[in-house]
C-alpha cells in the first residue's frame, strides 16, 4: 500500500513563484487506492452489479444451522425410504467475505439418529480461496485448506454439509443482515446471518 504523500517540506511557500520565473507545478495525483473502488476497475468484477454484491457481502457471516439442518433432513429423507428420525447440527460455520477472497471456518458435528442408532459426523476445517464476481453470485479458484476436512467412512449416512471450496457457480443475495447463497445444482440453500447482528 502506497503512504500517503508528504506535504510541508522545507522551501518556503509553494505558491510563490520559484527563482528564474517557473510557476510551481501540481504534483501528479497519488493513487492511494480510491481509485480501485471505481466500478469496473477491478478485473474480479464482471459488471457494476457484481461490484455491488461484493460491497454488500463483505464482513463475517454465521451459517443458520437449525434451518440448514431441517432443511438437509428433509433432503435426505426426500431422497427415498431413509429412516432418518432426526437431525441436528451443532457448531458454527463461518464465511470471511472481502471483494478479494472468501474464507470458510467450519467447526460442526452433525448428530442423526436412524433406526434408533445414534450416528455423529464432525467437520472441523479451514480454508481460502480467491473469488470472482459476477452479476448474481461468485466463483471460488484457487482454494488451499489450512485444516483439511476430514474424509467421512462408507458408513456414515451421508449427512450434507455446506463447502464453499467445492467450486462452481454460486448465486447469492444479501441485505445489510442476511445473506443467502446456493451453488449450482446444490439440493440445499443456505442462509447466513452477519455476525454480530
Amino acid at each position: 500500500m502506497l503512504s500517503p504523500a508528504r506535504t510541508g517540506c522545507a522551501g518556503g511557500d509553494p505558491a510563490e513563484p520559484r527563482p528564474g520565473g517557473t510557476d510551481p507545478v501540481d504534483p501528479a495525483p497519488v493513487d492511494d487506492g480510491s481509485l480501485d473502488d471505481e466500478p469496473g476497475d477491478d478485473s474480479a468484477f464482471d459488471s457494476p452489479g457484481a461490484e455491488a454484491l461484493a460491497r454488500c457481502l463483505e464482513g463475517r457471516w454465521l451459517l443458520d444451522t437449525e434451518t440448514y439442518a431441517a432443511d438437509a433432513a428433509a433432503y435426505m429423507v426426500s431422497l427415498g425410504p431413509v429412516p432418518l428420525e432426526s437431525l441436528t447440527y451443532d457448531g458454527t460455520l463461518l464465511l470471511d467475505i472481502t471483494k478479494e477472497t472468501i474464507g470458510q471456518s467450519v467447526d460442526i458435528t452433525a448428530y442423526a439418529v436412524l433406526m434408533g442408532i445414534g450416528v455423529t459426523v464432525v467437520d472441523q476445517s479451514a480454508g481460502v480461496g480467491d473469488v470472482r464476481w459476477s452479476g448474481d453470485g461468485f466463483e471460488v479458484h484457487d482454494w488451499i485448506w489450512g485444516v483439511e476436512p476430514l474424509v467421512g467412512s462408507a458408513d456414515d449416512p451421508g449427512v450434507p454439509l455446506l463447502s464453499i471450496a467445492d467450486g462452481g457457480p454460486v448465486s447469492a443475495s444479501c441485505t445489510d443482515t442476511s445473506l443467502v447463497v446456493i451453488g449450482e445444482g446444490a439440493p440445499l440453500v443456505a442462509i447466513f446471518y452477519r455476525e454480530g447482528t
